[in-house]
């Protein structure tokens, strides 16, 4: 393809996940999205990375599709979305054993012909951590808009912002926040029960430091470590939901609220299977790295469909060039399970200038957005979408993000608000700034490019409105 071709596709709108990733881990989630059905599946998708900074993008058309299809199911079939989360389960627990026992198997032993085996299975594990799960993203992007404005409609008024947000807020909590529970339980314990009790945790839990890229530390001492730094009776409030009164919902509005209940539990469920599962492939892929004498930092750059058309594992070091090429920024096009291109050198470069030109945002000190917590909060503006930078986040500031992952917990709970440019009801922003109660304005889109560190700026979350002072 030329140029001019790739330039075309990154002027079609969508929907953008920017964090930190290594392509491998990310795109083996992404997969899934082609195995779906068609009304309900992606007809594209493209990943962007350069050291370890990375953006996901879906076509808003697929996902305003998936939703219409979602919807029209639901209606149809009030259970259908229970049975569709059923599935994902199921087909995630099939890799059960690889999960449980990633901890106790030496990959170093293992024979090539059997490690390039395992490789591929860890992929789908990968894959299939997302699977079904791919509903989620259509649901959360969508699901307050049909709302407010099903609510406009039947009750002829004009719907306050976090009004949705009320009506769509989860009631159960999150793993992040049951395991922080769990721990503070452990931490009542006598000296002996609770060394017990924290091996036990321990098993439960070694995965929750992970991110796509690649395994976190999460042994014994780093729960003991935390378990020491925790108050007696610290512990997190658990979520309820706010009554609203006088607002009518319709069968429609009523159908909308049911799916974001499902979504919920579910978004956290595929949260927590991804993780476990990059574990999987990280620990095979640092065996492979060494095996092939290739970088892991380089070997992270191979697609999943790469990986899995391999004959034999040593066929990986034909790869060798252009996977280093591919650390200084490449671009990823995938448009089923036979159509995948990655543009990486010079040619990656050129569409990088032109996409950041394309993106670029006129000299304005205000965003909008959507409710996620209601509150008022002022500070100084800190900009942090990447792991990199959340040392610069202090205590009392404005966390301005692309989006907040698991790994942002710790600044997360320095911020005094919120503000996101991606990510729905569902978000991992909009359910742990209501577990923390932290005012919190989501899908701004463009609040990183509009604010810069140390900008005062006012968060007015009760009307999603975020302004630099």
């Amino acid at each position: 393809m030329q140029l001019s071709e790739f330039k075309k596709i990154l002027k079609k709108p969508w929907f953008k996940q920017v964090g930190n990733a290594h392509p491998l881990f990310i795109q083996s989630g992404a997969l899934s999205g082609f195995l779906l059905e068609r009304e309900l599946g992606y007809s594209g998708f493209y990943f962007w990375h350069k050291d370890g900074q990375a953006e996901m993008n879906y076509l808003e058309s697929d996902l305003e599709r998936i939703w219409r299809a979602i919807f029209k199911k639901c209606a149809q079939n009030a259970s259908w979305l229970k049975k569709q989360r059923s599935l994902y389960t199921k087909k995630f627990n099939e890799f059960s054993y690889e999960i449980k026992n990633q901890e106790k198997i030496d990959y170093k032993r293992l024979s090539d012909s059997l490690l390039l085996r395992i490789f591929k299975k860890a992929v789908w594990v990968q894959c299939f951590s997302v699977g079904l799960g791919h509903y989620c993203e259509a649901i959360g992007t969508r699901v307050a808009r049909a709302l407010e404005k099903e609510l406009i409609k039947s009750n002829h008024i004009k719907i306050e912002n976090d009004i949705s947000q009320r009506l769509l807020s989860p009631v159960n909590e999150s793993f992040i926040s049951k395991e922080e529970r769990e721990l503070h339980k452990i931490n009542q314990l006598s000296k002996e029960a609770r060394v017990v009790a924290l091996r036990r945790h321990w098993r439960k839990y070694f995965w929750i430091n992970n991110s796509y890229l690649g395994q976190g530390r999460a042994d014994m001492s780093f729960f003991l470590k935390r378990l020491k730094a925790m108050k007696k009776d610290e512990l997190r409030t658990v979520l309820s939901r706010k009554v609203v009164k006088n607002i009518k919902l319709t069968k429609k509005a009523k159908i909308i609220v049911a799916i974001s209940e499902i979504t919920h539990i579910w978004q956290d469920l595929r949260k927590a299977n991804i993780l476990k599962a990059i574990g999987l492939l990280d620990k095979i892929t640092h065996e492979v790295a060494q095996r092939m004498d290739i970088p892991f930092s380089e070997i992270v750059n191979l697609t999943p469909l790469e990986i899995l058309s391999l004959k034999n594992v040593f066929d990986i070091k034909k790869y060798a060039r252009l996977l280093k090429e591919r650390s200084g920024g490449a671009y990823y096009f995938l448009t089923n399970l036979n159509s995948e291109i990655v543009v990486s050198g010079k040619k990656a470069k050129s569409l990088q200038a032109f996409d950041e030109e394309l993106n670029k945002v006129l000299n304005i000190s205000s965003v909008n957005g959507q409710t996620a917590q209601p509150g008022y909060a002022k500070g100084r503006a800190v900009i942090c979408k990447y792991i990199f930078e959340m040392k610069k986040v202090r205590q009392g500031d404005i966390l301005v993000t692309a989006m907040t992952r698991p790994e942002f917990m710790p600044i997360i709970k320095k911020a005094a608000a919120i503000v996101t440019d991606e990510g729905g009801i569902t978000s991992h922003a909009a359910i742990i700034s209501r577990e923390l109660k932290t005012p919190c304005v989501i899908g701004t889109k463009i609040a990183t490019k509009v604010f810069k560190d140390g900008d005062l700026v006012e968060v007015n979350a009760n009307k999603g409105v975020v302004k630099k002072l």
